[in-house]
């Protein structure tokens, strides 16, 4: 503290007021593309919906997904790719491939 000598960041009135985004309080932008990469590849390997996911770009694929979780999580707005359900409309999604993608979170 300082007692011992140490110096203090000083915050302004400015940064208290300033609430952390949720893309802050989790890391930022590194933690969001090792989140999308540690699902990804789960995902790759779960054989309930590997098949959803190993016929795609997989560049393509972490591009979108970060960039949407970044706006998710309160960055700035990035996702640019077409709507959520006209993405997945054709692929035949059951609840149980749901399922399997949060138990992959």
């Amino acid at each position: 503290g300082l007692l011992r000598g140490e110096r203090q960041r000083v915050v302004t009135a400015q940064e208290e007021e300033k609430p952390k985004t949720l893309l802050e309080k989790v890391g930022g932008q590194d933690a969001v593309e090792m989140l999308v990469e540690f699902v990804n590849a789960k995902n790759l390997a779960d054989p309930r919906i590997k098949g959803f996911f190993s016929e795609v770009s997989q560049k393509s694929l972490r591009a979108h997904q970060q960039n949407l979780l970044q706006m998710v999580f309160g960055g700035k707005l990035l996702y640019s790719g077409r709507p959520l359900p006209e993405v997945h409309e054709k692929m035949k999604l059951e609840p149980q491939h749901f399922d399997a993608f949060v138990d992959n979170l």
